[in-house]
């Protein structure tokens, strides 16, 4: 975690710490359990990388070519979930489940927010809970902003003398001046609808709130692929039709053209 003592230094100093600190350095300070490193090689199946993938609550998956013996490429959640979104043939009827008759969601006891919240003691939090986005709301419980881990690169490169890692969280928001990252759901809406959303707006985690925009459940990506992929044998879902071979290649020349989440493509 970061050292809420240092909160009020100015960001520059940390990031001139980091800029004077080895990669192997951080690496000694990772504990033996942590120190093994997960991937998948090429011969291997999509869902047995999904299910390294969300069994091990990690956002990238190398995939390791055993004859070259290199890391050829990433393997994300989003782009296993677009993925099998684009090119199945033949949904499972499923997809046409509502939300809430699937159980998919958290209502209760998630993480949350104010806008005074210190910015430190929110890093820490989403350190501590393994959670890449925080919502928050005000003192009746209302939806006001989501920080998230896509607003982590504005702190490496922010210009702001002024800048503290305890600035209140909606001044955090403010400075980096992007615009809102909420993303809303509805627990009436059908599987195939939230993978849509997930998919078109490039989110981690979707919001559900009442009529006066009170927080009342958080769905995130991952406990979508939990629910796709952490299957047991026992539980394994029937074998589904994918695209053809021929589409295949067309699906993955416009891949190529238009580029892949984070230039990496799957």
């Amino acid at each position: 975690g970061i050292n809420a003592e240092y909160g009020g230094t100015p960001l520059k100093t940390y990031l001139y710490a980091l800029s004077r600190t080895t990669i192997n350095s951080l690496r000694q300070t990772i504990t033996p359990q942590h120190q093994k490193l997960l991937s998948c090689h090429l011969d291997e199946s999509l869902l047995t990388a999904a299910r390294k993938l969300v069994e091990s609550y990690i956002n990238r998956l190398p995939v390791l070519d055993k004859e070259q013996n290199t890391a050829v490429y990433t393997i994300t959640p989003f782009r296993i979930l677009k993925y099998l979104f684009l090119n199945l043939n033949k949904r499972p009827e499923f997809f046409t489940y509502a939300i809430a008759t699937l159980g998919l969601g958290v209502y209760e006891n998630f993480v949350t927010a104010n806008p005074t919240t210190p910015l430190v003691s929110l890093l820490n939090t989403m350190i501590e809970k393994h959670t890449s986005a925080v919502p928050i709301v005000d003192s009746s419980g209302k939806l006001i902003e989501v920080y998230s881990k896509t607003d982590l690169p504005f702190l490496s490169s922010s210009a702001h003398e002024s800048f503290f890692l305890n600035l209140p969280v909606s001044k955090a928001i403010s400075l980096s001046g992007r615009k809102s990252s909420v993303v809303k759901y509805d627990v009436t809406e059908t599987l195939e609808m939230i993978m849509d959303r997930f998919i078109v707006n490039k989110s981690t985690h979707l919001y559900y709130t009442d009529y006066a925009n009170t927080l009342k459940g958080v769905l995130s990506l991952v406990d979508l692929l939990h629910f796709l992929f952490a299957y047991s044998p026992e539980t394994d879902p029937e074998p589904v039709t994918l695209i053809s071979e021929e589409d295949m290649k067309d699906s993955t020349s416009k891949e190529k053209t238009n580029g892949g989440e984070d230039g990496v493509l799957l």
